[in-house]
C-alpha cells in the first residue's frame, strides 16, 4: 500500500533550513569559544536587554524556568554574566 505524500509547507522548511544554518555555523564558532548555542542565545538577550530578569527571558522564549537556571549557572561559573538580587522582588534575579 502506497502512503499518501504529506507537503510541507514551503516556510516550514525554510526555518528548518535557517535552523541548521544557524546550528552549523554558530555551533562550531561557540564550541570554539566555549560556550554552547543555548548560552550564546542567552547572552545576547542579556546584552540587548540589561538588567533583564531570569522570569521575563523565560516568557520571551518559552524556555523552563529550570533550562535558563541552568545556563545561568553555566554563564555565572564562567564568569560571562553577573547577577544581582533585586531587595525590592526577591523573587526575580537580574542578569547584568
Amino acid at each position: 500500500m502506497i502512503e499518501p505524500t504529506v507537503e510541507i509547507p514551503h516556510h516550514l522548511i525554510y526555518f528548518y533550513n535557517l535552523t541548521k544554518n544557524y546550528e552549523s555555523t554558530f555551533g562550531k564558532k561557540a564550541k570554539s569559544l566555549g560556550v554552547n548555542t543555548n548560552e550564546i542565545l542567552i547572552l545576547i538577550e542579556i546584552y540587548h536587554n540589561e538588567g533583564i530578569n531570569q522570569i521575563d527571558i523565560t516568557k520571551r522564549y518559552h524556555i523552563t524556568e529550570a533550562n535558563i537556571s541552568q545556563v545561568t549557572k553555566k554563564l555565572l561559573k564562567k564568569e560571562l554574566i553577573e547577577k544581582e538580587i533585586d531587595t525590592q522582588t526577591i523573587e526575580k534575579t537580574y542578569c547584568t
